[in-house]
């Protein structure tokens, strides 16, 4: 954890300062998911900084469970009168969740949003090469049954067939998590936006970012989310900008360097997550062994560092 630790802190502070706020960072691994097991570790940096007029969040993620999303927007607003979500890179699917319940999302020219459609597993779904159950979105099976309504008509003896394939109550639970994510999409912009007002705006968004971008990984540049959706996008200045993207390239630089481990040939020790403040650090670290093109996880484990 401690490598490049000085630098960090050091854009951390400078961060802070130019918005006149504190800074909370979550910093995921793409391998790594937005996941229950996270949320206490940024409790435990927000009852250390304590109630904040003007609160930030560092935010980089693929995404991860949705129902965590909304936990993570609640706990936030119980510290913070203000939100802004800084983007540096990539806020995808939960994480773009997350940005929607910022008063500010400051975005520079390379940072994404996405689509927050969920694409899930169950055990009911059919399995993939590796005998795991393959992840199906609603939109996938939406898509589906229209093309071959409009390619084959109603006649089409289709869903029966369909059914033979996904049963019933996958699908069910698949449409239920799909209601599920509109719900906290509509939830996460009426933290800092009223409904009389925004209702239409809202609705819109929750649309477009569940099914009207047509992939679950398009990357939504600042200009479509602030001029295409109306989202309350910040571009920095060139100072704010530089120094988000140095503390990005710092955490990248700790989070994909792999470390072997001594006295296990083919094992590697890497860190999945960080969640930093100037006063503490908190890492998800994992040890994996790969075979044959595979990898192991020999062991995953949370380490904390506080400083005075």
């Amino acid at each position: 954890m401690k490598e490049n630790l000085n630098q960090r802190l050091g854009l951390i502070q400078q961060i802070e300062q130019e918005r006149g706020s504190r800074l909370l960072v979550y910093f995921l691994h793409d391998k790594a998911m937005i996941a229950d097991d996270a949320v206490l570790h940024l409790y435990d940096k927000l009852e250390a900084m304590g109630w904040q007029p003007r609160l930030d969040l560092f935010l980089q993620s693929r995404g991860g469970f949705t129902e965590i999303t909304w936990k993570i927007i609640s706990l936030l607003w119980e510290f913070g009168d203000h939100l802004g979500v800084l983007v540096p890179y990539r806020a995808h699917s939960g994480a773009t969740l997350i940005a929607l319940a910022a008063d500010e999302i400051v975005m520079g020219p390379i940072s994404e949003l996405s689509s927050t459609d969920p694409a899930r597993g169950h055990y009911l779904l059919p399995k993939g090469p590796d005998g795991k159950p393959v992840n199906v979105s609603v939109q996938d099976l939406r898509r589906c049954v229209e093309f071959v309504k409009r390619e084959a008509g109603e006649g089409a003896d289709f869903i029966s067939a369909l059914f033979q394939h996904i049963h019933p109550l996958a699908i069910g639970a698949l449409e239920q998590s799909h209601e599920l994510v509109r719900l906290i999409a509509r939830k996460a912009l009426l933290t800092h936006w009223d409904e009389a007002e925004k209702g239409e705006a809202i609705e819109r968004i929750v649309d477009t970012l569940n099914g009207r971008l047509h992939s679950h990984i398009y990357p939504l540049s600042r200009r479509e989310a602030k001029e295409g959706l109306g989202l309350p996008v910040v571009y920095p200045s060139p100072d704010l900008w530089q120094r988000m993207w140095r503390l990005y390239l710092a955490y990248q630089g700790v989070v994909y360097t792999e470390h072997p481990v001594e006295g296990k040939e083919g094992a590697v020790r890497r860190i999945l997550c960080l969640i930093e403040t100037r006063e503490r650090t908190t890492a998800l670290r994992q040890t994996v062994a790969r075979e044959k093109g595979r990898e192991r996880v020999l062991e995953m484990r949370w380490e904390t560092m506080a400083r005075a």
